[in-house]
């Protein structure tokens, strides 16, 4: 039997990552150099990949 992963917990996963990286005092202001204000696509990008 195998698990099947959804679409609502890869979301899950990725923009509760993404909010902690924001909030890293070291990882979020490198982040924020390159992603600026899209992180809407960015997101997106990472949650269909």
């Amino acid at each position: 039997m195998s698990a099947r992963v959804t679409e609502v917990q890869i979301r899950t996963l990725v923009f509760t990552f993404y909010e902690q990286v924001r909030e890293d005092d070291l990882l979020g202001p490198v982040f924020a150099s390159h992603i600026d204000d899209r992180w809407g696509p960015h997101l997106e990008k990472m949650c269909d990949f």
